[in-house]
């Protein structure tokens, strides 16, 4: 009786009317695509609501619009590709259309990739190297868009061989702020790259963070502290590093930098010896508050001009917080 009931509805399936999903009874994709560069806003909008009607399978059609010759056409293939069960399969796509002539068709390709979050990530924080200017950018506003999810890629970043890459992946995870706060450690021991650019541009991302000054001072303390020094007092070998950052008075990270040489102590106490004597009078003059801070009697070893400098001066113990 059950193989009776199976074979009667194998035979309504396959001989009915309408019971088959025809290619005839599919949508026309090609003129679906071709509708996307219509002049008229109805037709596209209608194209549109059948392509995402059609869920992943739209994709092979969306694709194919990313060449059309109307700029209309490519924006509106970039939304499609947006709206996918599964967008992430388009990702190739959309990574290409970041080079696109159009510039709305690059910005909807990046607002996309910013929305696919994690999967899209270190493809996006690979462009950073494009040679391509616009594809560069394109990458970044996605970058941010993308919030927290991008963290992970720009981190990886910030090691790179090019002083610009480093530079521009501490710069968008500044821009991200708050949510790239898992970043702060990395970016504090990429603090000690030479290049004067990159070392400003990373302390203004910090900044812009904002970490709690425990833990930006306790991973200031830690620079320097490979491996192969671990033996040697904390904060010694950080020393010159945060007095390069005094460089920047007012800012967050210029007071965290003094209260980690105030704590450093006695390690301190060579490089601080020497930024006294050499180098911008911000430098100077901060670097003679923290001896002071550190021991009061090494005030006679500060040089006259900045004892007269300071004799008036009456600031709160850079102790920390």
């Amino acid at each position: 009786m059950l193989r009776i009931g199976m074979t009667m509805l194998l035979c309504l399936v396959l001989f009915l009317p309408g019971c088959v999903d025809r290619p005839e009874n599919r949508p026309d994709t090609d003129r679906l695509v071709s509708a996307l560069g219509s002049d008229s806003p109805e037709t596209r909008r209608q194209a549109l609501l059948a392509l995402n009607a059609l869920g992943q399978e739209a994709m092979p059609a969306a694709m194919q619009a990313l060449d059309a010759p109307e700029p209309m056409a490519r924006r509106m293939s970039v939304v499609v590709l947006a709206n996918l069960p599964h967008p992430e399969f388009a990702l190739n796509a959309l990574t290409a259309a970041l080079g696109d002539p159009d510039s709305a068709t690059r910005g909807l390709a990046a607002a996309a990739l910013g929305q696919m979050g994690s999967p899209a990530a270190n493809r996006l924080a690979g462009l950073l190297t494009d040679a391509s200017r616009t594809k560069r950018t394109a990458a970044a506003f996605a970058l941010v868009r993308m919030g927290a999810d991008a963290v992970p890629a720009l981190i990886s970043q910030l090691d790179a061989e090019s002083p610009e890459v480093r530079a521009d992946a501490a710069w968008l995870l500044g821009r991200i702020g708050a949510p790239a706060m898992p970043a702060v450690p990395a970016m504090i021991r990429a603090l000690e790259h030479q290049d004067a650019r990159v070392v400003h541009v990373m302390a203004e991302a910090i900044d812009r963070i904002g970490p709690p000054p425990q833990l930006a001072v306790h991973h200031l303390l830690l620079l320097g502290q490979h491996e192969a020094t671990l033996g040697n007092r904390l904060g010694g070998r950080a020393a010159p590093t945060l007095i390069r950052l005094l460089d920047r008075p007012g800012t967050p990270l210029a007071l965290e930098s003094a209260r980690a040489l105030t704590r450093a102590g006695k390690a301190a106490i060579p490089s601080l010896n020497a930024a006294m004597h050499v180098g911008k009078p911000a430098t100077r003059m901060a670097s003679a508050l923290i001896l002071s801070a550190i021991d009061p009697n090494l005030v006679r070893t500060i040089p006259e001009d900045l004892r007269q400098a300071l004799a008036d001066i009456h600031l709160p113990p850079l102790s920390e917080q």
